[in-house]
């Protein structure tokens, strides 16, 4: 567990005027308000002349002090400004950019209460779906809420002259310098430090644009970073020759690899890859993705948005065959690498544009992977609908909302909801992650 800092419960803002008209909602003015409950992505939520006000930071129970910083016909937004009655439930943030940093919105509520409010939050989205007494619900998968993140992407900025690097501030183009992070991975933690030392011995550190900094399962750190296109090669050097003195991997091309433990796989990739950045929950994932497709070597597996083939790799090792498909050509070919490095041959990666109409599109696998962006997969699933040889669907979602409308298709092409659990890959933020199964009926 993080340990717990003294100091205020909230980071609070200047102070603004006190409130003149109570029924009014106006920028120039603050004004308290009760919470009610938390929004779907972890805001809290009070209401003014039965108007919706979303209050980041803020918690059910709480009376605080807020300004309307943007005031819609449907709803208002507000920055809290002073937590007056704090709700029991609180904690002290363990960070001290915590509410100024756009990185993290729920470090106010312990671990257990934010699985309770993402599992509520995605109950309620699908309850269109599951009986009131169903078993469709399975565990959460969840691990250390702390020190999970083994990449990350960092920004540059100046400040009094000299090199910052940090996230974004909230809400902003900001960047917060950052000497410590409770949720980046510990064995990156001495970077945050290292890295403006770097730069600052750089005469043209200012055309870097963001650095990306990762670690593999073998304990290698690889640091990469984007320049303007004047970035000088002797800088460049320089740089390369810091990191090769601290025994850290350089450049675009450094080469890591990540386990997939309960799988026996290894997944090749380098600082500019996605993969997902949890390395415990993806392993869980792995394995309840595997026990709800459950392949046998009579079936042929697809798996659309396969990356570099984080699942496909295991689902090969188990089905007669399976084929990853992905739109970055790129991708594809540094997935088809990792099968070979595997020696799984069983396995075969295509380019295809998973965004346009693939009505004709002839798709003969029986079982069928999907994990798509926040986009969710809307024209596949309108596709995989009508295809009566598809009889089981895993669907691994990074936006519940648009898991809930591709659920919504499926369901009018004759499948159903069989199983379903949360995903805790991003524990400290409002962000979920889910994993269902659907069956034909």
């Amino acid at each position: 567990m993080a340990q717990k800092r003294s100091g205020p419960l909230f980071y609070k803002a200047p102070a603004r005027k006190a409130e003149k008209n109570p029924a009014g909602l106006s920028s120039n003015t603050s004004i308290e308000l009760n919470i009610e409950r938390l929004s779907a992505e972890g805001r809290g939520m009070a209401f003014r002349d039965r108007k919706p006000v979303f209050v980041p930071y803020a918690l059910p129970g709480e009376t605080v002090r807020a300004c309307i910083v943007n005031d819609k016909r449907e709803f208002a937004e507000a920055q809290l400004l002073e937590v007056l009655t704090p709700a029991p439930q609180r904690q002290i943030p363990p960070c001290e950019l915590f509410g100024r940093c756009g990185g993290c919105q729920l470090q106010m509520l312990g671990a257990d209460e934010q699985i309770a409010h993402k599992q509520q939050s995605l109950q309620r989205l699908l309850r269109g779906f599951v009986s009131e007494d169903s078993s469709v619900w399975q565990p959460t998968l969840s691990a250390q809420p702390w020190y999970y993140r083994h990449r990350a992407r960092l920004a540059v900025a100046e400040q009094d002259g000299k090199p910052i690097v940090g996230f974004r501030a909230a809400n902003s183009h900001h960047v917060l310098a950052v000497s410590s992070c409770p949720i980046l991975d510990t064995r990156l933690q001495p970077l945050l430090q290292l890295l403006p030392q770097w730069l600052e011995q750089l005469p043209q550190w200012r055309r870097i644009e963001e650095i990306l900094v990762a670690v593999d399962s073998g304990n290698n750190i690889a640091v990469a970073w984007h320049a303007q296109r004047a970035f000088p090669k002797a800088d460049a050097d320089k740089l390369e020759a810091l990191c090769r003195a601290a025994n850290v991997l350089c450049g675009d091309g450094a080469q890591l690899n990540y386990a997939v433990p309960s799988q026996a796989t290894s997944i090749a990739f380098t600082p500019n890859d996605f993969t997902q950045v949890n390395p415990a929950i993806n392993d869980q994932l792995a394995a309840r993705v595997i026990d709800w497709l459950a392949p046998t070597a009579e079936d042929s597996v697809a798996d659309f948005f396969c990356g570099l083939g984080n699942f496909t790799l295991p689902l090969a090792r188990r089905a007669k065959t399976a084929v990853g498909y992905e739109v970055s050509a790129a991708m594809v070919a540094r997935a088809r690498a990792n099968a070979m490095a595997q020696n799984i041959g069983n396995a075969r990666f295509e380019v295809l544009d998973l965004f346009e109409p693939i009505a004709e599109f002839t798709l003969t696998e029986n079982k069928i992977l999907l994990d798509p962006p926040r986009a969710g997969a809307k024209l596949l699933c309108e596709t995989l609908a009508t295809l009566k040889s598809v009889q089981r669907i895993v669907y691994v979602s990074c936006n519940p909302q648009t898991l809930t409308r591709d659920i919504e298709i499926l369901a009018k092409g004759g499948f159903v909801l069989q199983h379903a659990a949360l995903v805790e890959m991003f524990p400290q933020t409002g962000h979920s992650e889910a994993v269902v199964c659907l069956a034909r009926k």
